[in-house]
């Protein structure tokens, strides 16, 4: 059995956009299948993770939006993502 993973600032972690390239999709793309996958409306999603919706209206729209590692985990906690989801 695995080791639950902690995180906290003493861990080494890659960026996140070394994660995203590789996984060969962008945040913006991966956050919009993840909602549609989930069968929760935009709006749903962005409010459960207390994002402004100025601020999703720019992760829909470019492509290339960098979020800040804040942003990337209030949305997994807004999507109820498990581990490996958020991961």
């Amino acid at each position: 059995m695995e080791p639950i993973q902690r995180f906290g600032p003493d861990i080494n972690l890659k960026s996140l956009e070394a994660l995203l390239k590789r996984r060969g999709e962008s945040f913006s793309e991966c956050l919009l299948r993840m909602i549609d996958k989930s069968g929760r409306t935009d709006a749903d999603v962005y409010n459960a993770a207390h994002i402004d919706r100025r601020v999703f209206s720019k992760i829909r729209s470019s492509k290339d939006y960098q979020p800040k590692k804040e942003t990337a985990m209030a949305f997994c906690i807004g999507l109820q993502l498990n581990m490996d989801d958020a991961k």
